[in-house]
């Protein structure tokens, strides 16, 4: 048997709306539990990532603090350089100037600064390092002072004394040697 029903369709109750306004509440109540749940999440997004970009920030401010630091670093170091090849170029030239190794230049720089007061030379012969020396002395006592300094100096070798005899007022000697580094 069917049921009569005497309302209007407008004002009937149907099972099909109720169900429809029942999961569209549901659904509503779903949707704003979820809206809420993905604010609060957005929340938590929004506030983790400013505390990241914080820290980056400050991560960023020490690289930049360190990269300056090492520019000027790096100048001073190129700085550096350049005055050490300097100083190498200046080492060199002075080096090329004193430790004139066997040279004529240097040997008889060797022989005029163990010369002392009272001696002179008539002639200076140099042959591959070897001197031969024909001067004057004014007394037998600045002669035996030079010769007890060429025998004290490091770098004379071989020395040899052929002769010394008096001319005159002075005294004449002939004396070789080798001027060695």
């Amino acid at each position: 048997m069917k049921e009569i029903n005497l309302l209007p369709d407008g004002k009937r109750f149907s099972y099909k709306q109720y169900l429809i306004k029942k999961i569209s509440i549901g659904l509503l109540v779903i949707n704003l539990m979820v809206l809420i749940a993905m604010y609060g999440f957005n929340v938590y997004l929004n506030k983790s990532l400013k505390t990241c970009v914080t820290d980056r920030k400050i991560t960023l401010d020490k690289i930049s603090s360190v990269e300056t630091q090492l520019i000027a670093y790096e100048n001073k170091y190129k700085s550096l350089l350049k005055r050490l090849s300097r100083l190498e170029e200046e080492e060199k030239r002075l080096e090329s100037i004193v430790f004139v190794r066997r040279s004529a230049f240097a040997s008889t720089v060797v022989c005029l600064n163990a010369f002392t007061g009272g001696i002179g030379f008539e002639t200076i012969n140099y042959n591959d390092g070897y001197f031969k020396i024909r001067g004057l002395a004014n007394s037998m006592a600045d002669f035996q002072r030079f010769y007890y300094s060429l025998e004290r100096n490091e770098f004379i070798r071989n020395l040899r004394m052929f002769s010394v005899s008096k001319k005159k007022n002075l005294f004449e000697f002939l004396i070789s040697y080798r001027v060695e580094y």
